[in-house]
């Protein structure tokens, strides 16, 4: 399971260091000694005076198995290496604050490409540890500050498997209804505890004779009906008066009827090449519950009735 290299991790933050002068990754006329990058430990003695060491703390990976899918979490270590260049109190403080720079510049790298907010990579959670390990009694003082990354990823045990965290949630404009909708879909914040249920009602009557057993009701199908919820974690631009956003998405039009509303809820695969599976759900909202918690973010429960069955499509 352990695909996931600390060459891969090291490469992505050399391309994009993006700090210059003193801790910049190209030597020049005024600064010969650049900030190098490495996949492993450096050999003792040698080791260059600005530096950011990757190294994968197990040569493969932490897995927790489960029946159909396994939870796979990739441990590293990123230590940032500075040389303080002389004892004085004032060279002190800049080595603090470049090696700081640095740490920085790493979390800033990670969380760009591997953090679960930016739907750039593949793991649904990213640990971050940070710790001191500052050499200051030997010759040469170096301060060294190690991240401890774990990144955690769930793979199914059939790759054509849809995934059900990270969804997205938008409002398809153009088969929605309302007089101020937006000029293109509109994405929300990620949406959790997503469910839908639907299906044709089953009319029960009594009959004189059943072959099934006495008093066991002969059924009819009735119309069709569903109901739909979800969760969304609330930003600024969902608040406000339009049709897509959320304080109004259950308001009534100039006629006293409440908006179809369509939403395209979309979940992706861990294929090759992934697939998404989009829900096309056709809706008029029923409740708009804020959902605040202790140590969450503010939320939002939508409930709505399904106008119709949802539409499945794989692309």
């Amino acid at each position: 399971m352990g695909d996931f290299s600390a060459d891969t991790l090291r490469d992505s933050i050399q391309s994009g260091w993006a700090l210059t002068g003193a801790l910049s990754k190209t030597a020049s006329s005024t600064m010969k000694n650049p900030v190098k990058f490495f996949a492993h430990e450096q050999v003792k003695q040698i080791e260059t005076r600005k530096a950011v060491e990757v190294r994968k703390v197990t040569p493969l990976s932490r897995d927790v198995i489960h029946s159909k899918f396994t939870e796979v979490s990739d441990t590293f270590e990123i230590r940032c290496r500075y040389t303080v260049e002389d004892v004085k109190n004032t060279k002190w403080d800049v080595a603090e604050q470049r090696v700081e720079d640095m740490c920085d510049e790493v979390v800033r790298i990670v969380k760009t490409v591997y953090n679960p907010n930016t739907k750039t990579g593949v793991f649904y959670r990213a640990t971050f540890d940070w710790r001191n390990e500052d050499m200051i009694d030997k010759l040469n003082q170096v301060l060294i500050r190690t991240l401890a990354l774990t990144l955690t990823r769930i793979k199914s045990e059939a790759t054509t498997v849809y995934k059900g965290y990270g969804g997205v949630l938008a409002f398809d404009t153009s088969a929605s209804t309302g007089t101020s909708k937006p000029t293109s879909d509109y994405t929300y914040t990620e949406a959790y505890n997503v469910q839908w249920i639907g299906g044709f009602r089953q009319i029960a009557e009594l009959v004189d004779e059943n072959s099934d057993g006495e008093h066991v009701p002969v059924l009819f199908t009735g119309s069709w009906t569903g109901r739909f919820n979800c969760e969304v974690y609330v930003k600024k631009a969902d608040i406000g008066s339009g049709t897509h956003q959320i304080p109004t998405l259950g308001n009534p039009d100039t006629y006293g009827e409440v908006n179809d509303v369509v939403f395209l809820w979309s979940v992706t695969n861990t294929e090759s090449t992934p697939s998404t599976l989009e829900h096309s759900i056709k809706l008029r909202i029923i409740s708009t519950e804020p959902v605040y918690e202790s140590g969450d973010l503010g939320k939002i429960r939508l409930v709505a009735q399904i106008v119709k069955p949802p539409v499945l499509t794989v692309t």
